[in-house]
């Protein structure tokens, strides 16, 4: 078992949590975890959709889209800083690098 949830932020009520994901993780939900799409060149936003935080960036290895298509997903429920990972209220992304903007580079 290992404990993946140490660092994790719940957005929502308990009403959202998928409680599968909470605590100690067994072997096949870490498998599941492990096999979640990737998020690159994310970038948090509450624009998309008012009041909801969402994801947008480019998704690959998810079955449903073509690799490197852009998406917004749907509402977030849980993030997972330190494992890199959020639970949205249809799916599961592993977060790969976020999207930097040019102004962030601005003092090198």
């Amino acid at each position: 078992m290992s404990d993946i949830t140490d660092g994790a932020r719940p957005l929502l009520t308990d009403r959202f949590f998928n409680r599968q994901l909470i605590g100690q993780v067994s072997a096949g939900q870490l498998k599941m975890i492990e096999a979640a799409g990737i998020l690159e060149n994310w970038v948090p936003s509450f624009e998309a959709r008012p009041q909801e935080l969402v994801f947008a960036g480019d998704v690959s290895g998810d079955m449903r889209f073509p690799d490197g298509h852009p998406i917004i997903t749907s509402p977030v429920v849980w993030v997972d800083w330190r494992w890199r990972w959020i639970r949205t209220e249809n799916s599961l992304y592993r977060l790969g690098d976020p999207r930097y903007r040019e102004d962030d580079n601005a003092d090198e």
